[in-house]
Parts: structure tokens; C-alpha cells; sequence
């Protein structure tokens, strides 16, 4: 199993070419695009086999099931599927097995059905903290884990050095004068949060503390009784707190165009809340509106780049557009990847590269499923596999920009750079970002970074964090059931028939 359908069409197709012995109908893909009832049989083992086929004892049989979570767990729920025949089971990406995602049913699940269960989990990021290893560990049955590094014997010939650099940029002055009015807005926020009660004993006051604020808000109205009013006032102002500090974060790491489309969002949204409201009737707030928009307005009107006054939306963009052209230069049949958050600065990017690359930037947005508006309507999955077998044969376009959806697992060959437009607060993020590069060839990762912004904060926190979880995983590598016995494993290119295989395993 892996979270999406192009990730789990690659485990396919690696382990065709694995057990090449086997007939085509081993390997068998599930995902959500499967009729229901197709996938029933699938799970029974005859698949599109005819009447006559399903009473006799060459029906189909399906040796690999590669599917989505979110597939399994429904067909577990609506009886379609039992997991009590299945030798192995294998969550790939196995740190999102925490709090409610499927993984956590499923593992449940196959516990009770399977009379000899066996679970393998596989990441290369599982936790920042030893409670967040605990948690997936337990929810996985783990007994054991196998920790490995870039350095050990049996690694080092899989991957390739990667070199990781970052890249400072400065804000403008008119960028950071747009800045400093979101700043104090949002300093008055929480000074009134303070006088609410809240952050007692926090000198700071980060993005995660102000988040949850709103649930111990809420705590309190639950338990409170006459006089309780001033709560639904912290609520609202922490609304607002929340809104100010998004855009700052725009416009400090993305650029004003998305900066204007979070604004006009919160001005025209149909979805407008209370606290929206009192906020768009502040002077400050309508005065920060009208100098983002003149700002927007100013772009590519003067100078020549940094020096001169904003070039393009913001100076990442410059430095991103030359990190292309140079990595072009060196290498013109190069594969890039782009990562960025937000959608709105993914079809910035493919503007600035299409008008300023000088014709030799070939670049291909890659996002998520949902529609965030009727012109964005998503890549379906279907859509997402093709464009990465495009990128794969660099026939058609050199750059991938892509939203949090290529971060995990997905194996593109032969990546030559990849670039961070923002730094990541996740080290899960960050390593899965960096993953992408230094497979089958060395490479490059260059992490953008805005000086005095909180994309420096994020950086600095998401290398501490790495490092943590380095440690954490290294001290539970020791400890192991003395039960669990170590698998023989030949070494690449060694046949060795007593080695048992999976196949042996499966009967």
C-alpha cells in the first residue's frame, strides 16, 4: 500500500521486473478508479474471470495487491475484502500511521483476520520525536526496527551524493514595509490574547501555539457558565491573529500575487465569517489591501532586479528562474523539480518561467486532486501518472512544479536539482522533498530562503528536528524481540538459493 495511485503504480511495476517469473495477472492494481464490485472479486482472487472460469481451479490468482489506503479500508468496511489470507502486508510512507488515517484500521484489521500476520513498514522519515515514533510503532505492531543511513554497506550503492545548499534573498524595502504593518497588526492580536489569558509563560508565540489556542478557547466556553462572554471575543481575535499571520507568510515567502489572491479571498469570499468582517473594517487592514495591490501593480515597472526594485513577484523568483538556467546550462537535458505549498505561487512560477525562460524552460505544473476553485479543478490520479512518465522520458518539459503531492515517494530518475521555493517546518517534509533527487545519479537540492522571515525559523527548526529524529531512530534500532528472526539478504547481483524470498513466504 501507498497513499496515492502513481506511487502505487511504481511498486507494480518494480516488482514486475522483480519476479519477471511471474504471469501478468500476479500483480494486480486497486485503487478508487476500480468498480467496487470489480474490486470484490479482485479480493476474492478471480478478477474478470467468467463463470466458467470461477469454478475452475486455474481461476485467476493474484499473488501482489498494490492499492491505496483509502481503497482497503473501505472495502474492509463494506465487506468486501478480508485480510486473514494474506502473508505480508507493506505500508509504504508508513509514517502517516498515526491518529485516524486508514493505515491505522488496516494494520487493526489484518491483526484480528490473519492467523500469522507479518507488517512491514518502510519510511524514510518517521517521526522528529520519540513520541511520534512510539505512536507509529504501536500502531503497526512494530516489534523491530531496521534503521539505515546513506553511509552503510548495504545503502551506500543505492543512492548517490546529494549536495544541499540554501539561498538567502532579501526583501525589498517596499516588500518589507508591507511586512512590518501585517507585523504589528499581529503583535496587537496576541497582546490581546495575552490579556485573555492565553500563552501563559510563552515568550513566543509560534504558528502551532496560536493553532491551538482555538481549542483551549473552546475548552473553556465548554466549562464556563454566566460571564463568559469575553471567550467568544478571544475567538474572534484569534481568527484574526490566524488570517494576519497567514499573509504575512505570504508575503514574506511566496510573492504578492498570492499574497492578493489570499486578500481578495477574505474581501470577496462568499464564505465570510464574523471575524473576517470586523477585520476588513480596520483602517490598518484596508491600507495594507490597497499597498499589496499597488505593489502588484508595480512589478516588472521597475529596475532590473534586486537592486533596482521588484523584477517579478517576488525575489525568489529571480533567483529561481537563474538556479534553472545555470542547472540548463550545464546539463540541457536536465530534470528539475520545484516544490512549493501553495497552488496559487505554482502558477506564478510557470508564468515567470514561460515568459522569462528564453524559450528553453519547458515546465509542467503537478498538484493534488481537489479543486480549490472552478478554474483548479485538480490532476486526478490518472492525470498525475501520465505527466510523471512525461517527466520521466523529459521528452515534452524539464521542470516539475509541484505542490506537497510530489514530496512523497514518488521515484522519478536521473533528478538533477531540486529547489525548495519556501523552507518546510516538517522535517518529514523536508527529507521526503530531498528524496527526490540523488537516486540513480548525483544531485543537487537548493532551499530558497527570505532573510529575517520565518522561512530562517522554519529551516533552523526543520534541522534540528532531522536531527532528532536520527537519534530517536537510532536508539530504538537497538531494541528488538528476541523472537523476531533476521532474514538472510543476498547481496545486489548475489543468487543464493537457501536465501528464503518472498515468495516462500507466500506458499
Amino acid at each position: 500500500m501507498a497513499p496515492t495511485k502513481p506511487l502505487t503504480v511504481q511498486h507494480r511495476e518494480s516488482f514486475r521486473s522483480f519476479f519477471a517469473s511471474l504471469s501478468e495477472s500476479s500483480f494486480r492494481l486497486l485503487t478508487g478508479d476500480d468498480d467496487p464490485q470489480e474490486r470484490r472479486k479482485v479480493w476474492k482472487g478471480v478478477d474478470d474471470a467468467g463463470e466458467e472460469e470461477k469454478k475452475s481451479p486455474a481461476a485467476t490468482r493474484h499473488d501482489f495487491i498494490f492499492a491505496t489506503p483509502e481503497t482497503v479500508r473501505n472495502d474492509l468496511k463494506a465487506g468486501r475484502a478480508s485480510l486473514g489470507d494474506f502473508a505480508l502486508l507493506v505500508f509504504d510512507e508508513a509514517h502517516r500511521c498515526v491518529g485516524d488515517y486508514s493505515y491505522v484500521e488496516i494494520a487493526r484489521t489484518y491483526m484480528k483476520q490473519a492467523s500469522k500476520p507479518l507488517i512491514l513498514g518502510l519510511t524514510a522519515s518517521p517521526g522528529s520525536t520519540e513520541e511520534k515514533v512510539e505512536e507509529v510503532m504501536a500502531n503497526l505492531r512494530a516489534v523491530k526496527i531496521e534503521a539505515r543511513t546513506e553511509q552503510d554497506e548495504d545503502v551506500a550503492e543505492y543512492v548517490q551524493e546529494t549536495k544541499i545548499r540554501t539561498v538567502k534573498v532579501k526583501l525589498p524595502d517596499d516588500y518589507k514595509r508591507l511586512v512590518d504593518g501585517l507585523r504589528s497588526l499581529y503583535y496587537e492580536k496576541v497582546s490581546k490574547l495575552r490579556r485573555f489569558g492565553l500563552f501563559r509563560g510563552e515568550k513566543y508565540v509560534t504558528k502551532k501555539t496560536l493553532l491551538a489556542s482555538r481549542r483551549e478557547i473552546a475548552a473553556r466556553l465548554h466549562g464556563a457558565g454566566r460571564g463568559s462572554g469575553y471567550l467568544f471575543g478571544a475567538m474572534l481575535v484569534q481568527s484574526q491573529a490566524v488570517m494576519i499571520l497567514h499573509a504575512m507568510e505570504l508575503a514574506e515567502t511566496q510573492g504578492l500575487t498570492t499574497l492578493s489572491k489570499y486578500l481578495e479571498k477574505l474581501r470577496y469570499g462568499s464564505e465570510q465569517g464574523r471575524s473576517a468582517k470586523a477585520l476588513l473594517k480596520d483602517e490598518r487592514w484596508v491600507a495594507i489591501e490597497e499597498k499589496a495591490s499597488a505593489l502588484l501593480r508595480s512589478v516588472g515597472a521597475k529596475g532590473k532586479g534586486r537592486g533596482g526594485g521588484p523584477r517579478y513577484d517576488h525575489p525568489k523568483m529571480e533567483v529561481l528562474l537563474s538556479l534553472i538556467r545555470e542547472q540548463l546550462d550545464r546539463k540541457p537535458q536536465s530534470k528539475i523539480i520545484v516544490f512549493t505549498q501553495y497552488r496559487d505561487t505554482i502558477d506564478t512560477i510557470l508564468s515567470v518561467l514561460s515568459q522569462c525562460g528564453d524559450g528553453r524552460v519547458r515546465a509542467q505544473r503537478f498538484v493534488g486532486q481537489s479543486a480549490k476553485s472552478e478554474k483548479d479543478r485538480g490532476m486526478n490520479q490518472k492525470l498525475q501518472t501520465e505527466t510523471l512518465e512525461r517527466f520521466a522520458r523529459g521528452e515534452e518539459f524539464d521542470v516539475l512544479v509541484s505542490s506537497s503531492i510530489g514530496e512523497e515517494g514518488l521515484h522519478v530518475p536521473d533528478v538533477d536539482l531540486v529547489v525548495f521555493y519556501e523552507a518546510v517546518p516538517s522535517a518529514i517534509r523536508s527529507i521526503q522533498r530531498k528524496g527526490r533527487t540523488g537516486r540513480t545519479m548525483p544531485g543537487s537540492v537548493v532551499i530558497l530562503i527570505s532573510e529575517g522571515t520565518v522561512d530562517e525559523f522554519y529551516y533552523r527548526s526543520t534541522v534540528y528536528k532531522e536531527k532528532m529524529m536520527k537519534k530517536v531512530v537510532e536508539s530504538k534500532s537497538g531494541e528488538e524481540e528476541e523472537d523476531v528472526p533476521d532474514l538472510p539478504v543476498p547481496k545486489k547481483g548475489e543468487k543464493s538459493d537457501s536465501s528464503p524470498t518472498l515468495l516462500d513466504f507466500m506458499g
